[in-house]
């Protein structure tokens, strides 16, 4: 098991090349590269809207994951009609991959459809198992009103937990083999419900029901996030609160796997490392079956750095990870307790390349947890 680490320096630097196929019209949102792993990622990447078609390339490399490459294309009318991409993520102990297929207005004008194939694997050092996961989605996306879009699909994904450590717990044995099953999807994304000069609000909801059809329990996942920002001084300082919540159960009176459990950090609970909050089973965090986690930044745009504008902001994380349907085996500790950090935060950009510093201490933690006290990150794109 990894000691607590006073220090965690963890150091981005992406490159990319991109090339332009051809020109889709202006205004088609672009589609972009599956978002970078969070503690508390969502199953499924949200699918691209057709836009300029491209061919990107990336590398990067931080002190946790590594050297990570990743590559992404898209394109128009392979199929007539069918927007068309892939995606690839790939680090040590991480990778990510997604292809697809969507059509707009494929029933008719603001009703779209597609189809995704999924996959993702963990292989964490310090986590006890491995977990690999595919799965494939055909949808349906209705837009609602002016800024609502409800999603609904219908899947089927292997899951897989295998590669124990030697003294992995009892609760991770149980999971381990492979299991499959349909499972259905039902999202709806609000952005910018709320959009004025002075206040931006977004919101998004993703429920599953996995494990249909299985021969074993289902389980019910569902993920929230509402995201609200105040212009205190227009231009010059500005509030950005955002909270997330999740829930899963295992429909039937069992326990979810611990592939499909949650865990926080990093990101999303700055100044604790990821994976390293909450209920733990002999040497093993064991993620819960719910969550919650808020932030408060407060931003101040402070002026410019060799001509690039410099903002500061002084931050709050408060955040729990808990779990009540962990197997009435294991020794996890699953009682609700509060986290909190406060730290400070420093964003600019270098010759174009933007850059993001921050510190962060948790001022209300457990004994167990494991603290990530800085955090930078450097992108570049040519």
């Amino acid at each position: 098991m990894t000691s607590v680490r006073r220090f965690t320096l963890a150091a981005g630097l992406c490159c990319s090349l991109i090339s332009s196929i051809t020109t889709a019209r202006a205004s088609d949102a672009s589609p972009a590269p599956a978002a970078d792993a969070s503690a508390t990622e969502p199953r499924h990447a949200a699918p691209p809207s057709p836009g300029p078609e491209r061919l990107e390339l990336g590398a990067a490399v931080d002190s946790e994951s590594g050297l990570i490459g990743s590559a992404y294309v898209g394109k128009n009318n392979l199929i007539p009609g069918v927007f068309t991409f892939a995606t690839f993520r790939y680090a040590r102990e991480t990778q990510r991959g997604q292809a697809g297929l969507f059509k707009p207005n494929a029933f008719g004008e603001r009703v779209d459809a597609g189809v995704d194939f999924n996959y993702r694997r963990d292989a964490y050092d310090d986590q006890g198992f491995c977990a690999r996961t595919y799965g494939i989605e055909p949808y349906v996306q209705f837009h609602i009103g002016a800024k609502g879009v409800l999603t609904t699909g219908l899947g089927y994904r292997v899951q897989t937990v295998d590669h124990l450590a030697g003294d992995a717990p009892l609760s991770f044995r149980h999971d381990e083999g492979t299991r499959s099953g349909v499972y259905l999807r039902a999202s709806y994304a609000l952005d910018k419900f709320v959009d004025t000069t002075r206040l931006t609000m977004s919101a998004d909801l993703d429920n599953h029901l996995y494990n249909l059809a299985s021969g074993r329990d289902g389980v019910f996942q569902s993920e929230g996030r509402l995201r609200t920002k105040v212009a205190l001084v227009p231009d010059s300082l500005s509030l950005l609160n955002i909270v997330r919540v999740g829930y899963m159960h295992a429909v039937g009176g069992g326990s979810p796997s611990v592939a499909d459990r949650f865990f926080i950090g990093g990101v999303s609970l700055r100044g604790f490392e990821p994976r390293h909050v909450g209920p733990r089973d002999g040497n093993y965090f064991a993620g819960g079956d719910r969550y919650a986690t808020a932030s408060l930044d407060v931003i101040k745009k402070v002026g410019t750095l060799l001509g690039s504008a410099v903002s500061i902001s002084v931050f709050t994380d408060v955040g729990s990870l808990w779990g009540g349907d962990l197997r009435p085996d294991a020794a996890a500790d699953t009682r609700a307790v509060v986290r909190a950090s406060a730290g400070v935060a420093v964003t600019f950009s270098v010759a174009g390349l933007p850059v993001s510093l921050y510190a962060a201490k948790p001022f209300r933690k457990q004994r167990e947890d494991v603290e990530q006290n800085f955090g930078m990150s450097v992108s570049m794109r040519f």
